[in-house]
Order: structure tokens, then sequence, then C-alpha cells
């Protein structure tokens, strides 16, 4: 984590970010085998929120109420499909936390952001899923192992956390259908690359006992939809879509998603180490208090 003087500059500077998460996608296609090794995704479980190298124990938070809502914004599921660098399908094994983005996983205080930088870390929950991968439908950047941890926002469903649908809903052993990608993970302390949702909960799909594949969601809206009553004059909403395809279907179309270039979607990809250079960009920030040139971007380079 560096030097106490290094770690009290991150705490500082770190109010400063403007963002808990940011989506970062990736390009390129391939498919293979999982690995054998478990991919590092997981933040370390050891580090320090005060002015001294002290070694934390991070455990599930014991406080979940939060104000804090996600902020998602609705994206086209084509450019989801198409863009996003890693798909699998796998088996929850854990589901754990949930944990406050801070070095002992509990709750903090929001910092006040600096006069002349209008950001900051702000508190937010995320749950770690550990999955055992079945099938590998994309890994652009061999990433994906036999088993991996993803990061995904939000304190879970039995939680008062608003924010429970920002990374989506994780059931221990179900079997999921993940879109996922590399993206940094914010925290009160520190940055970490992390594998994560692509596109928060719409990168998220779930494998019924009879093989169909629905959203995230999709059984909330369906009982929700069973449970509305229509007041006698207003519109009655349109009814929810439950043309669900099955495993083999859905992976299908996944597979031929980039069977045509969409320039629209390009957009929305980028290599990892795009992801790297942000983290380096702003641990220079951290360390020196000086802004350092940015990285250059796909286009510039």
């Amino acid at each position: 984590m560096g030097t106490s003087a290094g770690l009290h500059v991150r705490r500082s500077v770190l109010a400063t970010a403007t963002a808990f998460v940011v989506v970062l996608a990736a390009c390129g296609a391939a498919e293979q085998n999982a690995g054998s090794e478990v991919a590092p995704t997981a933040p370390p479980t050891a580090s320090s929120i005060t002015d001294t190298e002290v070694a934390v124990e991070r455990r599930p938070a014991e406080d979940t109420a939060t104000d804090v809502a996600a902020s998602y914004e609705w994206l086209d599921q084509d450019i989801i499909f198409y863009a996003s660098p890693m798909v699998v399908v796998g088996t929850v094994r854990e589901v754990n936390g949930p944990f406050w983005n801070s070095a002992d996983g509990q709750k903090w205080s929001d910092s006040p952001a600096a006069d002349d930088i209008p950001g900051r870390v702000a508190p937010g929950l995320y749950r770690e899923i550990v999955l055992d991968i079945e099938t590998v439908v994309r890994d652009d950047y061999n990433q994906a192992a036999a088993t991996i941890v993803v990061i995904a926002p939000g304190g879970g469903e039995r939680s008062q956390d608003p924010t429970v649908v920002g990374g989506g809903r994780f059931t221990q052993g179900e079997q999921v259908v993940l879109f996922l990608s590399t993206q940094v993970l914010y925290t009160r302390d520190d940055m970490f690359a992390a594998t994560m949702p692509f596109w928060g909960y719409q990168s998220v799909f779930h494998v019924g006992a009879d093989g169909v594949v629905v959203p995230d969601g999709a059984a909330q809206s369906v009982e929700a939809e069973q449970n509305l009553v229509v007041a006698p004059g207003d519109p009655t909403p349109p009814p929810v879509v439950r043309d669900f395809m099955t495993l083999d279907e859905f992976v299908a179309m996944v597979e031929g998603a980039r069977s045509v270039r969409n320039e629209q979607s390009e957009l929305y990809r980028s290599d990892p180490s795009v992801v790297d250079a942000e983290i380096e960009f702003m641990r220079e920030y951290f360390e020196t208090g000086i802004l350092p040139e940015p990285p250059a971007s796909d286009t510039e380079q």
C-alpha cells in the first residue's frame, strides 16, 4: 500500500475521485476452455484506513443501511452482447459480503470533496461472487479461469441497500450467464482492477431449472405484474416479456453478436490495459499530489 504518508495522501485525494465504479470494456474475440487456477480478481483483504501501516481484518458489513442509490444509464442490450470482453456460463459457489468499499468492509462516512475538484469516492456496498465456470463463451484477453471472483456492486437482495440491483442478484448454487469486464474498484483507501459485470445488472442472466435464460430482475417483474392493482381510469402498463431463450439458444445468439461490425458498439470496447493506465495515473496523483499527464487514448496511440 506504500508509505504512511502515501496512505494519508490516498485517503485524502480519493475523496476527489468522481465514481465508485468506472465501466471499462475490452475488445477482440476468442473462445477457449477455462484454465485451472483461480483468477485473482478480489481486492486484497488487508490494508490500512489509518495513517499507519496496520493490517485490517475485512469482514461482512454489520450495517448495510444507506441512502446512496445506484445510478446506471440503461444500455441497449445488443451493445452489451457485442462489447463485453468476457462471457461465461457458471455456477455460483459463494456469495460473500456485502462489504463497504473500505479496508475493513465496514460502513464509513463520506469525506468532503476538495474545493477545486467536484467529486469524491462515496461509500458503497459490493459483494464477491465466487463463480465456477462451466463454459467460456467469449474471452478476449484470456482472463477466464476455472473459478473467478466477480465484484458485484450493491448489498444483496436481503440488504436495506437500494443499490441491490446495481450488480445483479446472486444465489448460491444457481447457474448464471455473466457478461464481464475488467473495471476499477475505487475504495476509501485505494483502487484495484477487478472483474465486474460489464454494465450492472443488465449483464446478469439466470438459468432456470428448465434451462431457460431470464434477465436479472425478470422474476421480480413478473411477480410485481401479477400483484399489480390498477386503479380505475389509470392506464394498464405493458405486459412483462416472457419470451425467453434456452441456454443453447442464448449462447448461440451471443456467439453471433459480432458477426457484423457495429460502430456504435465498438465505442464501448477498450483494452484492459486502459484500466491499468488509469490506476497508474491515479496512483501517481495520490503519491505526489501533482496531476500527471493523462494516459493516451486508443485514438492517440
